[in-house]
């Protein structure tokens, strides 16, 4: 392979490379431009969102009653309530006693 002919397919593969990069870069720059189109669109969808958000947030506070009553100390009411007597386990055992006790014959002492 002579001098000429190496120097002639290094040109040719240089300006093939060449080629296929801007190929490539064109192709990607339209696959870069609809994908910004595509973000342009999400980012303004999410902006009204945010902008609808907002107006409703202001139309509810406009219709939002006076709620100034609600500082107000409200007044103090106190409720004294006095617990029922409920008997235990230990008072029904001891009123049981004394039933069976009240019951029994009464004992006579036997002595000297």
């Amino acid at each position: 392979m002579s001098r000429e002919m190496l120097a002639a397919v290094v040109l040719v593969w240089v300006i093939g490379a060449l080629v296929g990069w801007f190929v490539g870069w064109v192709a990607r720059g339209d696959e870069s431009r609809r994908w910004a189109e595509s973000f342009r669109r999400r980012v303004d969808y999410a902006e009204s969102q945010a902008r609808d958000a907002a107006a409703e947030l202001e139309r509810v506070k406009a219709q939002r009653l006076d709620q100034s009553w609600v500082a107000a100390p409200a007044p103090q009411i106190h409720v004294h309530v006095q617990p029922l007597p409920v008997l235990g386990y230990h008072d029904l055992t001891g009123v049981a006693a004394q039933a069976l006790a009240a019951q029994l014959p009464p004992v006579l002492e036997v002595g000297p």
